[in-house]
């Protein structure tokens, strides 16, 4: 029915679901892998097909699903590889996960730089979100992913403002502003070594609180 009033896509989301629903019911009847990976797709479909005619056009609304979908797919393909004794961090599985990571903040990033810069904001709190699930999940490189992806969402935040501001400046401001660059350079070279020592310190004390983690 759906397929016979295309190209209106009113009824593609409800058929969508409707098979999301049998795979499920598959997955759990068969213990099938494929079916258990063919629900998470069809429900993403599914609300893609909705979000392309219904909403804005926000490419969120399309590229956060699709992350949070590539990182169920994770799960299940590492539920399934340490249930049959193998490793569940596979190279493959690990980098589907990276890429799911990537779609879920990947858009954010952009549209930091070309709509808002409040979506750089939005992106440091998925981070934060990743780095909980990787607590959670005690998986250290999700944690690592995550804080990196908040820390980078921070620095975009703050970073593009001074950056706007600075063909702005000129005259004592300039002046001011390029002595304490200079300033903060030397002490910064005069505390490499300390920093270093201190940088140790915390990827060993890391080390120590995730012992046993993957």
């Amino acid at each position: 029915m759906a397929a016979t009033q295309l190209p209106d896509t009113a009824l593609v989301s409800p058929a969508l679901l409707v098979a999301a629903v049998m795979s499920a019911a598959i997955a759990v009847e068969l213990r099938s892998l494929t079916a258990q990976v063919c629900t998470p797709v069809l429900v993403c479909t599914a609300w893609i097909v909705y979000a392309v005619r219904a909403l804005d056009g926000n490419p969120q609304w399309v590229a956060v699903p699709i992350g949070l979908t590539l990182l169920v797919i994770v799960g299940l393909l590492r539920h399934r590889l340490r249930t049959s004794g193998n490793d569940p961090a596979a190279l493959e599985v690990v980098l589907l996960e990276l890429a799911g990571i990537g779609c879920l903040v990947g858009s954010s990033f952009v549209q930091a730089f070309t709509v808002a810069l409040a979506y750089a904001a939005l992106a440091a709190v998925l981070g934060l979100l990743v780095a909980g699930w990787g607590v959670l999940t005690r998986v250290r490189r999700r944690v690592t992913a995550g804080a990196a992806v908040a820390f980078a969402g921070l620095l975009v935040l703050v970073g593009v403002p001074l950056a706007q501001l600075l063909p702005a400046w000129s005259g004592v401001t300039l002046w001011v502003t390029i002595a304490c660059v200079g300033l903060l350079a030397i002490v910064g070279a005069t505390l490499l070594e300390k920093g270093r020592a201190v940088l140790r310190a915390g990827l060993d004390s890391f080390a120590a609180l995730t012992e046993g983690w993957e």
